[in-house]
């Protein structure tokens, strides 16, 4: 055979392995491209399953199932909702303006018997997502009986506090717009309308029981010649109703 012929028959060769190199490497590019699609797929279809069976995080709100079972005792001190709750809400903007002296816990003063009741007062200044021309009035109140005398029923003698809190609620407002029961946790009660010490100021007061504790959230705020929307009021209640609603449940035995 001529030296010729076997040259050229070399260079065909060459030309076929270069052709299957790029080929192959072009095959593994496809595998490697569908790979990539599948994985996506099964990721997006695993988080709709986990959607649908229960894994998305539920909205916030009162009515939002909550985890965990009530404390069996409460340690003296540790249902203080207004150093404990309040200021770590992150969602609510407030900084307390009050002296921090009206705790009590009856297991905090070393009393025995008779019961033991928890409560507080205490005074912020919240600043609303709402365009307010200064920071609103917050007031929290609470109410929470830990152990009734002689094993009464606790959330009966809550639901005395509740209603005696309640008769005087419109006291507070020079005009009432709105009253009236609401469905917040066990019980609700709603007034929004002027305060007697009105001087352009709107105001919303909501009163709650939660299983054996009852408390008052109070609001007032000023926002130029209209009055604020009650949406605006509800929209910064609903930020402390579902934790305080949680707080609550879990530390009042059962």
């Amino acid at each position: 055979m001529p030296r010729g012929a076997v040259k050229e028959k070399k260079k065909g060769l060459h030309g076929w392995r270069a052709f299957l190199v790029v080929f192959a490497s072009g095959t593994i590019a496809a595998f490697l491209v569908m790979g990539l699609i599948v994985g996506v797929l099964r990721m997006f279809v695993s988080t709709v399953n986990s959607g649908l069976d229960g894994g998305a995080q539920p909205p916030e709100g009162v009515g939002a199932p909550q985890a965990g079972d009530p404390l069996s005792t409460v340690p003296p001190g540790k249902l203080n909702i207004c150093d404990r709750t309040l200021k770590t809400m992150s969602k609510l903007s407030v900084s307390r303006v009050d002296d921090d002296d009206d705790y009590r816990d009856d297991a905090l003063e070393g009393e025995e018997g008779g019961g033991r009741t928890v409560s507080d007062d205490c005074e912020w200044k919240l600043t609303p997502e709402f365009t307010s021309i200064e920071p609103w009035e917050f007031e929290f109140t609470y109410e929470a009986i830990l152990d009734s005398d002689e094993g009464g029923d606790r959330d009966s003698a809550a639901g005395e506090i509740f209603e005696e809190w309640k008769s005087g609620i419109p006291d507070e407002f020079g005009e009432v717009r709105e009253e009236g029961e609401e469905d917040l946790s066990d019980r609700g009660y709603v007034v929004y309308g002027v305060p007697v010490e009105g001087d352009g100021h709107t105001a919303m007061v909501a009163l709650v029981q939660t299983r054996s504790a009852v408390y008052k959230i109070s609001l007032s705020g000023k926002a130029g010649e209209e009055m604020i929307p009650r949406g605006a009021f509800e929209h910064e209640m609903s930020k402390m109703l579902n934790r305080l609603d949680q707080d609550f449940r879990l530390r009042i035995p059962e």
